[in-house]
């Protein structure tokens, strides 16, 4: 049986911290894995909990020739973390759906010059309701989240994406 991830204590542990995690360890195997250039640049999940998911990255894997991190793997990772908070969340609430990233608008305020991490958290729940009323209703529906990609203790990165989920065939 895959082990779950737990909430971290600390003021980050917020929302859902008591309860576990229904993206289990194998999960994220098999998404890191159907997307192997993340699996070859060292991604791994830190925390993985209802409300928050924090991935990490090192930069030997994932530099470009300015000895920076390349603007691809910072992206990658911050559409995934956003991929992963909603895919915790849906699975918490029992609801069958498919997510892809729809859109995404990113900035880049300063080099990453260091291992870094992208921390996604769950929209307002007022926007998250009504994500799931369109989705009950319409079988299809779109939502916004915002990660943050940070290196050194400081936020290097922040994406807004916009996910389209859809309810799964069957």
């Amino acid at each position: 049986m895959a082990a779950r991830r737990r909430a971290e204590s600390g003021p980050e542990a917020g929302l859902g911290s008591s309860a576990p995690v229904l993206l289990t360890d194998a999960r994220w195997r098999k998404v890191l894995s159907a997307a192997r250039a993340l699996g070859r640049r060292g991604v791994r999940v830190l925390t993985c909990e209802a409300g928050s998911v924090v991935l990490g990255a090192p930069l030997a894997a994932n530099s470009n020739h300015h000895g920076t991190a390349f603007g691809g793997s910072l992206y990658a990772l911050a559409v995934l973390a956003g991929w992963g908070v909603l895919t915790v969340e849906l699975e918490r609430r029992g609801v069958d759906a498919e997510l892809v990233v729809q859109d995404g608008h990113i900035e880049y305020f300063v080099p990453v010059t260091s291992d870094f991490t992208a921390r996604a958290a769950l929209p307002e729940p007022t926007a998250l309701d009504r994500c799931l009323r369109a989705l009950a209703r319409y079988g299809r529906a779109r939502i916004e989240v915002s990660v943050v990609v940070e290196a050194d203790g400081a936020e290097a990165v922040r994406l807004i994406g916009t996910y389209a989920i859809r309810r799964a065939a069957g």
